[in-house]
């Protein structure tokens, strides 16, 4: 039970956290109604992954956040890994540039968080198909005010997992309908795996202004790809690359949160399609619990409980005041 401990706590614990600390934050700032408030410079964060063709893609990549800023470009690693700083806002775009300077070319990929995100054909498809067949050069010159969201490309990767369920098979790979293109763990060159999937399926695109085609190869066979396809079957979510960069278990129950602060309850948060822990030991799981907020300072877990079908979390942050928070988890 420890995977499946470890897949609900870190997706739990991260999000209520970062909402204390925020509430946090919040209460601080407000001791001086008439301070000036100071300008803080955007937190740089960092991507990593790998960029890969069935072979370790050669070239450059950058990412581009919500705000539309670009990193600076890195040349993806011999084997096919890379690591990009820029500046934090989420969902970022990834940009994989081929060095002949054909776009049709390049890769694409999206990462709804900060972790482990692959940069494929496989993504590149599914951007293009949130993206409505529309370049993805204009659409990562226009990052900044583009549509996408994480339900649409969400949409977009269960049809990539639906179309290649039998080649994913064939290569291999179990528990298909769980493998998430964005971040299912493969290692460039290896041809096994998804990485021998990204050597037999070839995506080839023609552009124009405003569409673009494509034309997708099994081997040297045309492959039938059907743009509408079902997939009811397919179970995995976009935030599973903080699981690092596996599919992580999912779960028939929805999840409500709710932070309280010295009193103030924030708003609910929701989270569909996870696991409910068995009991208080798989609930608070010590361990992971340590690791998913021993990066907040003047921190302190005072007490875990569960019950049934909820859950409290109560804790304290020290300093520069002491704030008392709890956390309470709803399973239904």
């Amino acid at each position: 039970m420890h995977d499946l401990t470890k897949g609900f706590t870190y997706r739990r614990l991260g999000v209520a956290f970062a909402v204390a600390a925020a509430f946090s934050l919040a209460a601080c700032n407000g001791d001086d109604d008439n301070a000036a408030p100071t300008p803080t410079a955007p937190s740089n964060v960092t991507l990593t992954g790998t960029a890969a063709t069935g072979k370790a893609f050669v070239g450059k990549i950058e990412a581009i956040n919500n705000k539309g800023t670009k990193s600076t470009p890195v040349t993806v690693n011999a084997d096919g890994t890379y690591s990009i700083t820029v500046p934090e806002g989420a969902p970022y775009l990834l940009h994989a540039i081929d060095p002949s300077g054909d776009p049709l070319k390049d890769l694409y990929s999206y990462a709804a968080a900060v972790a482990k995100t692959n940069v494929t054909p496989l993504t590149t498809q599914a951007v293009l198909d949130a993206n409505d067949n529309k370049p993805l050069a204009t659409l990562a010159a226009n990052w900044a005010t583009a549509a996408l969201a994480d339900a649409k490309v969400l949409a977009s990767a269960k049809k990539v997992t639906a179309n290649l369920s039998e080649i994913f098979a064939a290569q291999g790979l179990s528990n298909v309908n769980k493998i998430n293109p964005f971040s299912y763990s493969f290692t460039a060159g290896s041809h096994t795996g998804l990485d021998g999937v990204l050597d037999q399926v070839k995506i080839s695109y023609n552009c124009s202004a405003s569409v673009c085609s494509y034309d997708v190869k099994n081997g040297e066979t045309t492959f039938g790809w059907k743009a509408t396809i079902d997939t009811s079957g397919i179970v995995f979510d976009l935030k599973d690359v903080n699981n690092g960069g596996n599919p992580v278990p999912t779960g028939s129950y929805t999840l409500d949160i709710v932070t309280t602060v010295s009193g103030i309850a924030t708003p609910k948060i929701t989270i569909k399609n996870i696991p409910k822990p068995a009991n208080k030991s798989e609930f608070c799981s010590a361990s992971d619990t340590q690791d998913a907020y021993k990066n907040i300072p003047n921190f302190s877990l005072l007490s875990c409980e569960f019950s049934g079908n909820t859950g409290r979390i109560t804790a304290q942050v020290t300093s520069p005041i002491v704030i008392n928070y709890s956390i309470d988890y709803t399973y239904h």
